[in-house]
């Protein structure tokens, strides 16, 4: 009858990945922040009927992101950030349909961010900054309509400013800092909850524009 599970900082670097297989059905959360574990994740993880928590952060050693095919899961929080999990991000990332979070931060991903994200219509926390993903951002992202924070920075992403951020109005954070953005920044006057824009060390160009004095809540706003 196993619901949650915490082996934070335990050094697990000796056990088996398919071992984690073994776990109760009723898991609902899973917890190994720096555990070194190593090799592949296995995709049966994603598997478990009741998962909605699993964080495996901060575990170097780990390898591997298979696509996420003919899966139905109900898992709400993942996060793999500080991980060495490289390659592309697969497109089959929309089959975890009910994510509200996911973290990638400081992965190796590389390639374009799938277009396939704007499928996960409620996710409010967005993190794939330190990785390598290049090329535009997917306009079709204007369809994340709960999303809150959105962290894209320390990428190779270019391309303009897409407009379609400026769309999600429940955006309450904006970390675009050490991209190659070129071109002007695009209205985000429907960003009335906006308290923080980071768009440092960028090729943006234009005036610093007028909409930002409207927007009541911002309190830090980065442009150098």
């Amino acid at each position: 009858m196993l619901r949650e599970l915490h082996l934070d900082l335990v050094d697990m670097s000796s056990v088996s990945l398919r071992s984690l297989m073994n776990f109760s059905s009723s898991l609902t959360t899973l917890s190994l922040f720096n555990c070194e574990l190593q090799g592949t994740l296995p995709i049966d993880i994603f598997r478990l009927p009741n998962l909605l928590t699993l964080s495996l952060t901060s575990n170097i050693e780990l390898k591997g992101f298979s696509p996420l095919v003919n899966l139905t899961t109900p898992l709400r929080f993942l996060d793999l950030s500080y991980n060495n999990v490289s390659g592309e991000l697969p497109k089959s990332i929309d089959n975890l349909k009910f994510l509200r979070k996911l973290g990638l931060r400081q992965c190796n991903f590389n390639g374009p961010i799938p277009v396939s994200l704007s499928n996960l219509t409620q996710l409010t926390d967005l993190d794939l900054s330190e990785n390598h993903f290049s090329g535009e951002i997917p306009s079709s992202l204007s369809n994340l309509k709960m999303l809150s924070y959105l962290g894209l920075e320390y990428n190779n992403l270019n391309g303009s400013f897409s407009s379609s951020i400026g769309i999600l109005t429940k955006v309450t954070q904006i970390f675009f800092r050490s991209n190659y953005f070129t071109g002007q920044i695009p209205s985000l006057s429907k960003l009335k909850d906006l308290n923080l824009i980071d768009l440092r060390f960028n090729n943006l160009r234009g005036r610093i524009p007028d909409f930002l004095t409207n927007l009541t809540r911002l309190t830090k706003v980065y442009l150098s």
